[in-house]
């Protein structure tokens, strides 16, 4: 809770994120992991697509892991059983511009076209225990990180959110350099 006040002040103040260059594979591991455990999230649930080991994406990663709180406690809110619950976790890459999207996709009932142009909007929520904030406190965080966050039609039942993220630009970068001796130490 302190982690989502701290950021609703920090989109207020319109703080600069601290982005970093992050292992793909290794954070969204780790994070979704961590996040399964907060939210009372069986990790079985959750798939997550093979994302190759040397793609590094810029990003706060406090805001991204609030991003994905959100998606994830939307998800298993909106599900319409927890027993069969899916929820699917793609990486792709684009080139130009040079960009990772992620796509949080679940099995759950969908989100009805009549309110799909407000799903972004503050304390917009069809929940009777929501603020209504989560989805637009995760699209600020997106684009305050350069990047995006959208809904996106699924031909099937369920819901998918996508974030883009711009990739780090090069591997021979002084921090990724860095990083990479740091663990290397380990």
């Amino acid at each position: 809770m302190n982690t989502l006040v701290e950021n609703v002040l920090d989109l207020s103040r319109r703080k600069s994120p601290q982005t970093q260059p992050l292992n793909l594979k290794t954070w969204l591991n780790h994070t979704l992991d961590e996040l399964c455990s907060q939210i009372g999230l069986d990790r079985a649930t959750l798939k997550l697509e093979p994302t190759p080991d040397d793609l590094f994406m810029l990003a706060d990663p406090n805001h991204l892991r609030q991003i994905l709180w959100n998606l994830l406690r939307n998800a298993q809110t909106y599900a319409q059983s927890q027993e069969k619950l899916q929820i699917h976790v793609k990486s792709q890459i684009h080139l130009n511009p040079r960009q990772v999207q992620i796509n949080i996709t679940d099995n759950g009932p969908g989100i009805p076209g009549d309110i799909e142009d407000k799903l972004f909007e503050p304390f917009f929520t069809t929940g009777a225990e929501g603020t209504g904030l989560g989805l637009y406190i995760a699209k600020e965080l997106c684009e305050s990180n350069g990047g995006a966050l959208e809904h996106c039609q699924q031909n099937e039942k369920g819901s998918c959110f996508r974030i883009t993220l711009p990739l780090k630009d090069s591997v021979t970068d002084p921090v990724y350099l860095n990083l990479t001796s740091e663990a290397s130490r380990s």
